[in-house]
């Protein structure tokens, strides 16, 4: 199949309408698969149940690797402005005692090895660059029904705000659920979600806007993480100079809306000296963390990526890296079955490739945060100690892909 060179309007959903490629989900990972599409030619529509971008952030951390495929993209260089590389992650005790540093640098597949930013504004320019390409978004547009023939899938969609709109079907050669931890696209294809040894951990997610983004803080440098066994944290000034991130791990029996309430998150700024004096409390959220794998990846036509297929601890920062990850494979290998030269079963590579690679990085994150976030006082003892002697962990080696094959689609003389 050649690419379609149709492309519908955007001001009005249609009864129906017709395209290469069907999203479902616009986040990062979203906007970069449709980008990556539409970029090689293809006809890609997205629904979005938001009405627009989602303004608040959520992961604040990429990596070379992904830079890399921001490059391809052709936003990379808009993305290094906005972001800030990170050269430092200090291990810290409660009482700011510095147990171990450690240094990041270039490692970063030509690109730093890693970067901090405020998603928000990463969005807004892989958004751009998504519509610039041709992109057909629909926000406010929520997806109610997947199905699935032999050689095409449709969502039937509406607009959130009316349960009276006429019903839109949406008609493509693939569809592909890129819509989060909480996938209808999965849900509607039954996948049950696989735990993976990682009790759910609730965190408060602090993001904080300081009135001055140039003011240095003195208790608070890049990023932090707090071994106190009593309350373990995160802090940095992450996502920009403009906002700086704070995880508090919540005790078990803790109420999470209490916890949340903006006195308690003031009285857990404190120790950090930041009052309202110094800026707003953007938000205040108590995030579950889980570890999970969807056992499948593709049913017939339908396909997911991102935290639709799999989430982990926020522990190494490789949620979002992962989901690009997934993109980046789905992409070329789209692109082939459908320019007619490998079969649909091909796809199934991706979740042979991709899925053992993240399960490997959810246990790496699991490791970790186990280590970092352990409340026994004898383990946290022996690892404080361990750490001060200088005996700190190599980063772990990512893992490589998994076995694939790819034979041309065999054509008839």
């Amino acid at each position: 199949m050649s690419p379609t060179t149709s492309k519908p309007e955007e001001s009005a959903l249609p009864k129906s309408i017709s395209c290469d490629v069907a999203i479902v989900g616009y986040g990062p990972v979203g906007m970069v698969l449709s980008g990556l599409l539409a970029q090689r030619g293809f006809n890609v529509i997205v629904v979005e149940r938001h009405h627009t971008l989602y303004p608040l952030a959520r992961a604040g951390h990429y990596d070379g690797e992904t830079m890399r495929t921001f490059q391809a993209l052709g936003v990379a260089d808009a993305v290094e402005i906005a972001a800030q590389p990170m050269l430092l992650w200090n291990l810290v005790t409660a009482d700011m005692e510095v147990l171990a540093t450690i240094h990041l640098g270039e490692g970063g597949a030509g690109w730093k090895e890693s970067y901090l930013s405020y998603q928000p504004e990463i969005e807004k320019i892989l958004d751009a660059r998504a519509r610039e390409l041709g992109v057909t978004v629909y926000n406010g547009v929520e997806a109610l029904q997947i199905d699935q023939s032999a050689d095409r899938a449709t969502v039937t969609c509406r607009p959130v705000d009316d349960e009276n709109a006429e019903l839109t079907v949406i008609d493509a050669a693939f569809v592909i659920g890129a819509d989060g931890a909480n996938s209808f696209v999965r849900e509607s294809l039954g996948i049950e979600r696989a735990q993976l040894g990682f009790a759910p951990m609730d965190s408060l997610v602090i993001d904080f806007k300081l009135n001055d983004s140039d003011r240095e803080l003195d208790r608070l440098p890049e990023v932090l993480q707090v071994l106190d066994p009593e309350r373990p944290q995160l802090a940095g000034r992450w996502e920009g100079r403009n906002y700086s991130r704070f995880e508090f791990i919540l005790h078990e029996g803790e109420d999470a809306e209490e916890f949340a309430a903006i006195e308690n998150c003031w009285k857990l700024l404190e120790m950090w000296d930041l009052s309202p004096a110094d800026g707003e409390i953007e938000r205040g959220i108590v995030y579950r963390f889980e570890a999970t794998l969807a056992p499948e990846w593709r049913d017939g036509r339908i396909l997911l990526a991102g935290d639709a297929a799999h989430t982990m601890p926020p522990t190494m920062g490789q949620g979002l890296c992962s989901g690009i990850r997934d993109a980046i494979n789905l992409v070329w290998k789209l692109d082939a079955v459908l320019r007619d030269q490998a079969e649909v079963s091909f796809l199934d590579t991706v979740h042979s490739e991709r899925s053992a690679h993240v399960q490997h990085l959810i246990e790496m994150c699991v490791g970790l945060g186990e280590m970092w976030n352990t409340r026994d006082l004898e383990s946290a003892h022996r690892r404080d100690e361990m750490l001060r002697m200088g005996n700190v962990p190599p980063a772990p080696a990512f893992p490589g892909l998994a076995p694939a094959s790819w034979r041309p689609k065999q054509t008839t003389a």
